[in-house]
């Protein structure tokens, strides 16, 4: 039964003199569809933490193949990323669970709940957005240095086409990240969101 049925019953129960129990009944709708949504929210926590394992041995195999320094300092970033982006992904989880059985009403666990997912999507957010340009010098250096190992440096020359082509990459690079990671985040967490601020909203409004 939907929420604005049990409520549209309720109402019905109260012009009838009805009283007994409605506002556990309309606390226990709520809890259980905020359960069935945090529940989601949780396997987008699972789905992120198989991503970074995928990553992590994803940056193995680039180890193993190509034997350059710089490639292992790239890996041994991925890496220490993943593993710090895992323990907090964790630590979020933990959070769900620990407010989803606290001993308080059903509007302050969603208060909660709310906060560290917003929260938690801001700084994704945030730190998706600033890896943009550290991956992107990190590139450039690892590049340079690596073409300039190999004595090569001497044959590249600058064109007017390349350099286009480096401001066109420089400029669609980030708004391309930019995209993704809104629709990443909405995807994962930001619908799931929504769902719980309107129950607080039914809460709030009775």
């Amino acid at each position: 039964m939907e929420l604005d049925e049990l409520k549209t019953l309720i109402k019905s129960k109260l012009e009838e003199g009805a009283v007994p129990h409605t506002a556990i009944e309309l606390e226990t709708a709520v809890r259980k569809k905020a359960l069935s949504v945090t529940g989601k929210i949780k396997r987008s926590i699972w789905f992120e933490l198989a991503a970074c394992a995928v990553c992590m041995i994803v940056a193995v195999i680039i180890w193993m193949i190509y034997a350059s320094v710089y490639i292992h300092l790239f890996c041994t970033a991925a890496w220490l990323f993943c593993i710090v982006f895992s323990i907090y992904l964790c630590l979020l989880y933990r959070k769900i669970i620990f407010y989803e059985m606290a001993p308080r009403s059903i509007k302050e666990r969603l208060q909660q709940i709310i906060n560290i997912i917003t929260r938690f999507t801001r700084l994704d957010f945030q730190l998706t957005m600033g890896l943009v340009p550290v991956i992107f010098i990190f590139g450039l250096i690892t590049g340079y240095m690596d073409v300039s190992r190999q004595g090569l440096l001497y044959q590249f020359h600058w064109s007017a086409g390349m350099l286009w082509y480096v401001i066109a990459f420089i400029i669609s690079w980030p708004a391309i990240i930019y995209i993704f990671s809104r629709w990443h985040i909405r995807k994962l967490y930001g619908n799931y969101l929504l769902q719980l601020q309107q129950q607080l909203k039914d809460i709030e409004n009775g």
